[in-house]
């Protein structure tokens, strides 16, 4: 067999494609994004995420969480709905649902329904390793987002593991019914028959939360560029992202994901400003 590295795109941040939103759009228009997440003290996650899906473009946001959860996190994203894990049965008015921020190992059973009812589907953090556990399939609308720690779980649970990692990687994505994105110093975007690769060289983006904040872009794109594929969806966000991070960088050196958020923002409206010279 070929080897599947040989066939990667090697990516380039002159590579992001975000049309700007038309004049008339408005929060109903922009994307409407469910986020499933946060349990225990775990909270920062699910904030990130959200945050970053408001600052992608997204209009509204609905944040399903415990209840405890919810003035905590109703303080930190005013501008986001909430209510508990018990309605998520009810997600057919969302044009693409986060799950796993935070998550922890006590709502696996939400992961199903979101399967079942999302039009598209990204699957981040705990999610992941409850995707795992459960033995999953995607439904070609998903996209699984893994750390190392978490790709290590899911080839267990699905891979040959003797494999190079390449192939390991496509092994995975034909066995889970997904578009995969590795994140890592180096991330990996694995689709149907296609790879493509993205080296940012930059440290400052290996930060508690980054991966909170890509997964945020992600489903924020996945709701907005309705008329993309899977794996079109997850490069314009890894490329979103690590801009967002070089801009951070570059500005203020060293940062926290709260303040890479912000950066999101600046980089989807550069990206606007230029989709709409070269239209």
């Amino acid at each position: 067999m070929q080897n599947p590295s040989s066939q990667a795109r090697i990516l380039q941040p002159s590579d992001l494609d975000i049309p700007a939103l038309p004049r008339n759009a408005y929060k109903r228009t922009r994307g409407s994004i469910a986020v499933i997440g946060g349990s225990g003290r775990f909270t920062g996650a699910v904030v990130l995420a959200t945050k970053a899906a408001f600052c992608s473009g997204a209009g509204l946001v609905t944040v399903f969480t415990e209840e405890k959860l919810i003035p905590m996190i109703c303080k930190a994203v005013p501008s986001a709905m909430v209510t508990t894990y018990g309605d998520v049965s009810d997600l057919d008015g969302f044009d693409s649902v986060l799950i796993g921020p935070g998550m922890g190992k006590n709502h696996d059973d939400v992961l199903p329904k979101a399967l079942a009812k999302a039009k598209r589907l990204v699957i981040d953090a705990d999610g992941i390793r409850a995707f795992a556990r459960l033995g999953l399939t995607g439904n070609g609308n998903c996209i699984l987002t893994p750390h190392p720690g978490e790709f290590e779980a899911l080839a267990k649970a699905f891979a040959d593991t003797t494999q190079s990692f390449p192939a390991s990687l496509e092994d995975l994505r034909e066995k889970t019914g997904s578009v995969i994105v590795y994140k890592s110093d180096t991330v990996w975007i694995a689709a149907d028959g296609k790879l493509s690769v993205y080296d940012g060289a930059n440290p400052s983006l290996g930060v508690a939360g980054s991966g909170d904040v890509l997964a945020g872009i992600t489903a924020a794109l996945a709701a907005r560029l309705k008329e993309r594929n899977a794996y079109s969806i997850a490069q314009n966000a890894v490329l979103l992202h690590q801009i967002a991070g070089r801009l951070a960088h570059e500005d203020i050196g060293y940062y926290s994901s709260d303040t890479l958020v912000k950066y999101v923002g600046r980089a989807l409206k550069a990206a606007e400003n230029a989709a709409g010279r070269n239209s």
